[in-house]
């Protein structure tokens, strides 16, 4: 294939991706040390459940549901400190062009 990656559902993208105006890398921050000591011994990155109100549905009986979510960002080193002061001071950063490649090979990971 070249110069550029199918991903199902998408437009080719190339592999060589410039990130202007994020960070090259997407990071889960954690308020609790803990949190990444499980990711790091599992190997894996364990979803926790939010809990999204829906009364705004206005279905008897159905008041709130639970999702399980790991939310990352890519916001440039150099300004997440306001990011870190409300999510926690612990973090795993993944490299998005290993990523990319990584889907290349693996369409689970997109």
């Amino acid at each position: 294939m070249g110069d550029t990656i199918q991903l199902q559902g998408t437009a080719e993208i190339p592999v060589k991706l410039k990130w202007s105006n994020s960070a090259n890398i997407l990071c889960n921050y954690m308020r609790e040390l803990e949190y990444l000591e499980i990711i790091l011994k599992n190997k894996a990155i364990i979803p926790r459940y939010v809990i999204e109100p829906l009364g705004y549905l206005k279905i008897e009986g159905l008041h709130k549901i639970a999702f399980p979510m790991t939310c990352f960002c890519d916001i440039p080193l150099s300004k997440v400190g306001g990011h870190m002061s409300r999510y926690g001071r612990y973090g795993l950063a993944l490299d998005k062009q290993a990523i990319l490649v990584s889907s290349k090979y693996n369409q689970s990971i997109i």
